[in-house]
């Protein structure tokens, strides 16, 4: 591992006074919000007017603000499988949202205020964070109950507002009042689409990305008002941060998970401290040297006095007591692109210089083009000589020291093939075998305004989005797959099972493909077929209920209903508030109760 000097510590320096006092709160509540989506600068502590942030700016002043606070990766899941064992991808294998979970190998957050004595629970508003992707590990109450339910799989992006889940974790504080607690709340809403409920919606008619964000901003103001007024605030460390940020059309993205670059990497980070070890030098502070998400689980235990396991993070609670430390450099990947068959990407920034390892390889100069509009590359550049042999280093390194699943076999056999996994050098010209993510940026804005128009409901629309996209790239699963979906929903299965496959013939471990496949195929009640697929997806996968219950509405639909039981009660114990599940148990249930004949 490279480590480099980390100007945070100068600057804590300079606010604590040169005081060694120290800050650990042991036993102290801790409160961990994420506001998914969230870019820091569109919130008022990070010098955006255009957005009403007041929660986050209260936090603030009273706490101490991260001005460079990155993501290891645009990607909900990912990012937050980092946030909870402090690891890089690479190390807990989670790598996109689409094809992984988080196994139990991986000790997370959670996991450690569980084992020492601490009340847990965990609030979540998106199927992706849900039990089912193993986020539930260390809770003692891990609500991922979602009312409602797209078609067939359980759409990972259905979602719970901000309010829902509020309302949820207050209900869990007045009850659970036992101290301490460790206590996770995720909001979704900032995420595509954006729909802010009123007032929000007609303050925000031109910008409801940012109505979306004051709407979060508002329902997390109820949780710390609540925690006041009931006397738990002031002995809670409370730290709020997104996920990942929003490109909003800058570098021709529309959302994010694609690039790297810092519209979707800089992640806004507040960090409020309990109030027995709150000074006037670290209310307000601001903190300019870099960190990332994975440096806050080592952080937080470190400032409860916690042991912390093994972490490619590191604390930066010496810095709060005014002590010089080293870190090292930011890393982030993409492996999204992959979904598309296109390149991954790779980064390193290392203030000011940021470089990507692409097929067309990028180099910004952050202090002079903060919005990475001037590519400076040249491979007689001195920073990529000093740049690229790191995180090529870095590369190698993660990848043969992954504590857990790493990359399914057929990705493993791409990297491999380009020298990325297992240690290899990484070359401009290995990486020439896939196509850069920068040059299909038409083809990613098609797929993105499908799936824009499918969110609204415009499925002719978003059917001609597709296959346009599929024609300027044939060989990019991800068209094919959004076809098919929409021929599901309009029951049109010939073509939504042609499109499916073609998904599947192009990308043969995309999961998501697979359960559309599995789900299409019982809907057309083609039911054999239909069971091997799901049987094969619960052998991959078995804490993925959505292949135990498809298999129960497969028996049920034949009229075994003590099989059908079987394995609806097989997917309650997974995930009991998977959407409809409940309803099919019963349904069953009352059917093995009447005469045979009936």
């Amino acid at each position: 591992m490279v480590w480099r000097w980390c100007c945070c510590a100068l600057v804590l320096l300079l606010l604590s006074g040169g005081c060694s006092r120290s800050v650990h709160c042991p036993k102290s509540n801790v409160l961990l919000v994420t506001i998914d989506t969230c870019r820091a600068d569109h919130t008022t502590p990070y010098g955006y007017p255009g957005t009403e942030t007041l929660t986050l700016e209260a936090l603030a002043s009273e706490g101490i603000l991260f001005e460079e606070a990155f993501t290891p990766v645009p990607l909900t899941l990912p990012a937050h499988s980092s946030l909870f064992t402090g690891w890089y991808p690479a190390r807990h294998g989670v790598r996109d949202n689409a094809n992984y979970m988080l196994t139990d190998d991986a000790v997370t957050l959670a996991e450690v205020f569980q084992q020492n004595g601490y009340a847990t629970a965990g609030f979540v508003a998106v199927m992706l964070l849900s039990r089912q992707r193993g986020m539930a590990q260390g809770f003692d109450l891990f609500d991922d109950n979602f009312s409602a339910f797209a078609y067939g799989t359980g759409n990972p992006n259905v979602e719970r507002n901000a309010e829902e889940i509020a309302t949820a974790a207050i209900r869990w504080l007045e009850t659970n009042k036992r101290s301490p607690f460790f206590l996770f709340v995720h909001f979704y809403d900032p995420h595509i689409p954006y729909t802010p409920p009123s007032p929000w919606d007609a303050e925000y008619a031109d910008r409801p990305y940012d109505g979306e964000i004051a709407y979060a901003d508002f329902q997390l103001g109820q949780i710390i008002v609540w925690m006041q007024k009931n006397g738990l605030l002031g002995d809670t460390l409370v730290v709020v941060m997104s996920d990942h940020g929003e490109s909003l059309w800058e570098h021709r993205e529309m959302a994010h998970g694609m690039f790297l670059y810092n519209c979707t990497l800089h992640v806004p980070l507040i960090m409020r401290l309990p109030d027995k070890v709150r000074t006037s030098r670290l209310e307000g502070a601001r903190v300019k040297g870099t960190v990332s998400l994975i440096d806050v689980m080592p952080t937080i235990l470190d400032l409860v006095e916690l042991p912390c396991p093994e972490t490619d993070g590191v604390s930066f609670v010496p810095c709060l007591s005014g002590k010089q430390h080293e870190v090292g450099p930011i890393f982030a990947e993409s492996m999204y692109p992959l979904f598309f068959n296109w390149s991954p990407l790779y980064a390193i920034y290392q203030p000011p210089w940021k470089y990507v390892l692409a097929p067309e390889q990028e180099l910004y100069n952050l202090e002079e083009d903060p919005k990475e509009e001037k590519n400076l590359f040249s491979e007689d550049h001195p920073k990529v000589a000093e740049l690229k042999p790191i995180l090529q280093e870095e590369i190698a390194h993660l990848e043969d020291q992954s504590h857990v699943a790493g990359l399914k076999p057929e990705k493993t056999e791409i990297l491999g093939a380009l020298a990325y996994a297992r240690g290899g050098t990484i070359s401009n010209a290995t990486l020439s075998s896939l196509p850069d993510p920068k040059s299909r940026t038409r083809v990613y804005v098609l797929i993105d305004e499908g799936l824009a128009q499918m969110a609204r409901g415009e499925m002719g629309a978003a059917e001609f989005s597709f296959l346009q996209a599929s024609k300027q790239d044939p060989e990019n699963p991800s068209p094919y797959l959004n076809l098919g979906e929409i021929y599901a929903r309009q029951r049109q299965w010939a073509k939504a099972l042609l499109y499916t496959q073609r998904t599947l013939d192009l990308a043969p471990d995309n999961l998501w493909a697979q359960l559309q496949m599995a789900n299409i195929l019982l809907e057309a009640e083609r039911y054999d077929e239909a069971r091997n697929r799901f049987l094969a997806i619960r052998q991959e996968f078995p804490l993925l209920s959505s292949a135990q219950f498809g298999l129960g509405r497969i028996a049920e639909a034949q009229g075994n209903y003590e099989e059908a039981l079987h394995w609806y009660s097989e997917a309650l114990r997974i995930t009991p508030n998977l959407p409809g599940l409940r309803d099919c148990f019963r349904r069953a249930q009352g059917k093995m109760k009447r005469p045979a004949d009936g």
